[in-house]
């Protein structure tokens, strides 16, 4: 792949190409950081993976992992279904989709899989029903003696959430070195804050649900810090804006006045004051700008 940077196109990355680069453009996907920003909307746990011959068949959750040995499309009375069968040398297990006739363009015999969910039984045959599963392209690579958690990504079309997760784990290893921190460390320390760099790669690959947490904070940290700056930016182009004086008279308060049917509070003679010497002004007031953003001070520091 070579020397990678935030700006170059998705296409370049190892895993892409153009065609599929035409499907992450679909998601808004162009570049390098608009990939290591594009997070998961949610994980699945992935057990350690165990034998299939130790499974018993009355297991709430259990993971096998195993190669694709035959696959077929059935139907259970009204219902259609798509159907494999795992083997992984101590044993094999059924697998089946209800309503899962979709799986038959994206598993294959000779491809491996790792399943997760509940185990049962059915003519003595033991099964997994709509389980979760992930493609393992490079079986010999993936650890699987852990639990883990797998992140699930937004899809569209024929881009399934594994291929973004695997084209994800090609640039992350890098993206400590392509993402610069916005603050120093004594300021992240001082509110608890992970770097961003690392904040990125947990929203991805987290150690734990703690891990995942602290990384959306330190996120939403930095969405928080740019939406103010942003609205810091507006006031300041409208303060540096000339506008146009529109200058109060005594003659003019007096026909004013004369519409109202009621004589005004002295809190509302005011405010009326107030709003007449900002409307004589040839440039917006800089009323809004005495507050939190103004002066230094932010909702989430």
């Amino acid at each position: 792949m070579g020397q990678i940077s935030l700006e170059m196109p998705v296409q370049y990355v190892k895993g892409v190409g153009p065609a599929r680069a035409k499907q992450l453009a679909a998601l808004g996907i162009e570049t390098v950081e608009d990939l290591l920003l594009y997070f998961p909307r949610r994980f699945d746990m992935r057990r350690q993976v165990q034998p299939i011959e130790t499974l018993g068949g009355d297991e709430p959750a259990a993971t096998v992992a195993g190669e694709v040995k035959d696959t077929s499309q059935q139907r259970f009375g009204r219902r259609p279904y798509f159907q494999c069968t795992l083997d992984d040398e101590t044993g094999w297990v059924t697998v089946k989709w209800f309503h899962g006739g979709y799986l038959s363009d994206r598993i294959k015999t000779g491809m491996f899989l790792a399943v997760s969910g509940k185990v049962s039984v059915y003519k003595e045959a033991i099964q997994f029903i709509n389980p979760g599963f992930q493609v393992l392209w490079e079986p010999e690579e993936t650890d699987l003696s852990r639990d883990e958690l797998l992140p699930v990504y937004p899809v569209a079309a024929k881009l399934t959430s594994g291929v973004i997760a695997k084209i994800v784990q090609n640039v992350l290893p890098e993206a400590r070195s392509l993402i610069a921190d916005w603050f120093d460390r004594p300021f992240l320390a001082k509110r608890g804050l992970l770097p961003r760099a690392k904040a990125v790669a947990a929203m991805h690959r987290p150690e734990d649900t703690e891990h995942w947490s602290q990384a959306r904070r330190r996120m939403a940290y930095d969405e928080c810090i740019l939406m103010q700056l942003g609205i810091a930016m507006t006031r300041m182009r409208q303060v540096s804006r000339p506008a146009y004086p529109l200058p109060n008279s005594p003659q003019i308060d007096k026909r004013i006045r004369r519409r109202f049917p009621f004589k005004l509070t002295d809190a509302q003679d005011r405010a009326v004051a107030e709003i007449a010497a900002d409307l004589g002004r040839d440039r917006p007031t800089n009323r809004l700008l005495q507050g939190d953003v103004g002066s230094g001070k932010t909702v989430v520091a």
